[in-house]
């Protein structure tokens, strides 16, 4: 499990396009939220279907990026209204009023067989198992 110093916690609340990587994210932050991504905080994007969710945060002389993508379900988001909410760590966890679940970044409980993998251990989810028949996962789109 990571662990970051980080109290402070920025939920970006409109979609943010999950292509894009820890310089653009961090020119978000400096330029549409008026913040230093420099100063450890993490800064929680997430895309239009809230299935998608990446984190950026400053430790130690350089970024991480952390991305989670849920099969089933979403993540609980504030609604528009500001660019962004700020929450402390130890909110996390637990329920937030307004936020339409138990909280912020619940994740959906994993069924004992995902999608397609009924009776079959060690088997794909149906979604995963899609995307890397069709050349998913960072495979080559020609062949050399």
């Amino acid at each position: 499990m990571l662990r970051f110093a980080a109290t402070r916690i920025f939920l970006v609340v409109g979609p943010t396009d999950m292509r894009k990587a820890y310089d653009t994210l961090a020119t978000i932050v400096r330029h549409e939220l008026k913040k230093d991504p420099l100063r450890g905080q993490l800064f929680v994007f997430a895309n239009r279907k809230h299935n998608r969710l990446k984190i950026l945060v400053w430790d130690h002389g350089g970024f991480w990026l952390c991305s989670r993508l849920l099969e089933k379900g979403t993540f609980a988001w504030p609604s528009a209204g500001t660019s962004y909410v700020e929450m402390r760590r130890e909110e996390l966890g637990q329920p937030q009023a307004g936020f339409g679940g138990p909280s912020v970044l619940s994740f959906p409980r994993p069924s004992r067989e995902p999608d397609g993998a009924a009776g079959k251990p060690g088997a794909l989810p149906a979604r995963s198992a899609r995307r890397l028949a069709r050349g998913g996962f960072g495979a080559p789109a020609y062949v050399a």
